[in-house]
């Protein structure tokens, strides 16, 4: 990539990424290829642009799907950056930008460790620090992106939420591990602040990145050289186990920065004023659009009336079937209640047939009981009267017996005479 098109960068990387690889220039031995590791890389990758003759191999957690690509490259290693598959010494450089302050804070002891574990010469470390300055400074960024966006920035937020590390401790934890650290200021605070503005303006209101981009050039240019100097947004901290002699060239304030100073205000200026000519643009194309919209709505709404009007007559034309099907129905259910009544008469006839039928049976079961009786009645007298016709054969029998003996005889004789006598 050619140096026009680094300088495209937005200012803010641009800053950090050429600052480091300012360092790295000053740490090679003569055209040493060096070995370098980036930590919270971002799928961007900025700093192998920026050293494109070293190896460069980038570490983060996630790339968005749209860059597939990286998947397939040796040079980028999806990984937790205090989990980084690598073993000691693996590279002579190992670098952190913008991602120590994002860690949370009782875990940024280890980050440090991990970096000077993984690095043979040395690492740098490069992010804002907890100042009263850039503490207010990132508050009121905050504030007006939500103003804009209606939500907080989330880097901003998360800065807010986890707290900006400490610069006094940081740099304490290193030099009791025996290591030697050099600081360096990075990205003036005023002019940081004010591009920043102009950058989350732009995030938030759109159609003015190629504008944008000749600003960044514009203050890549010309500022770089000038904003690595206090009060700053950024420290960057080079540390190692041994003196590495680092400088850092500030220029001076001049006539020609401040005449750039102007310029870029200029430049600042339109492009606010862009966008609300822009604003008004699209406000405008918006209501033409909005009238188009409008206009076809009528028509579709004046279809949907010609529509209605069809099936309201449809409707009417039911209503009447349904009207005339209903009368037929009262009709019907007149008949219905007519038989019903017709249905319950027969019922009732029924009924009292079956209660007539019910008398008859129970006259014919008393009949059939005194029948019964009576029967009873007859065979006993039946029975009565063969015992006293046995009983008269008997006697006839016996009579018998007796007229044939010599008794009867001798009383009939008797008899005779006294009947005679009288």
């Amino acid at each position: 990539m050619v140096e026009t098109d680094l300088l495209k960068i937005p200012f803010d990387k641009y800053q950090r990424y050429r600052h480091v690889a300012d360092i790295i220039e000053q740490i090679r031995k003569r055209d040493q290829r060096l070995q370098i590791l980036e930590l919270g890389s971002n799928y961007q990758m900025n700093l192998r642009r920026f050293v494109p003759n070293d190896e460069v191999f980038c570490v983060d957690m996630a790339y968005p799907t749209s860059q597939d690509e990286l998947k397939d490259s040796v040079f980028f290693v999806l990984s937790d950056a205090m989990q980084v598959p690598f073993s000691d010494n693996s590279f002579d450089v190992v670098v952190a930008l913008d991602v120590f302050e994002h860690i949370e804070s009782d875990k940024r002891r280890f980050l440090l460790m991990e970096m000077v574990r993984l690095s043979k010469r040395c690492s740098i470390l490069g992010g804002p620090f907890d100042t009263e300055d850039i503490a207010v400074h990132e508050m009121l960024l905050n504030e007006y992106f939500k103003t804009l966006a209606g939500f907080d920035h989330p880097w901003l937020k998360e800065h807010i939420n986890k707290k900006l590390p400490d610069l006094e401790w940081t740099v304490g934890e290193l030099r009791k591990n025996g290591l030697i650290v050099s600081t360096f200021e990075n990205g003036y605070l005023p002019r940081w602040a004010k591009m920043m503005r102009m950058h989350l303006f732009v995030a938030t209101s759109g159609g003015l990145i190629p504008y944008l981009d000749r600003i960044y050039s514009f203050y890549n240019n010309i500022f770089y050289e000038y904003d690595n100097k206090a009060p700053s947004y950024r420290k960057i901290l080079v540390f190692s186990k041994e003196e590495l002699e680092i400088k850092t060239y500030v220029k001076t304030e001049d006539d020609y920065s401040k005449g750039n100073e102007k310029i870029l205000g200029e430049l600042i200026s339109s492009l606010y004023q862009l966008s609300n000519r822009i604003g008004l643009q699209n406000y405008t194309q918006q209501l033409q659009a909005k009238d188009n919209l409008i206009q076809g709505q009528a028509q579709q709404i004046e279809a949907k009336n010609s529509v209605i009007q069809d099936q309201a007559q449809q409707i009417s034309a039911k209503d009447m079937l349904i009207q005339q099907n209903t009368q037929r129905i009262e009709g019907i259910e007149k008949q219905i209640q007519a038989k019903d009544v017709h249905i319950q008469n027969i019922e009732n006839q029924l009924q009292a047939k079956d209660t007539h039928i019910g008398n008859l049976v129970e006259q014919i079961e008393h009949v059939n009981k005194e029948l019964q009786a009576k029967d009873s009645l007859i065979k006993e007298q039946a029975q009565q009267i063969e015992a006293k016709d046995t009983h008269i054969h008997n006697i006839e029998f016996e009579l018998n017996l007796m007229k044939g003996s010599k008794a009867w005889r001798t009383a009939e004789f008797l008899r005779r005479i006294l009947y005679h006598k009288i």
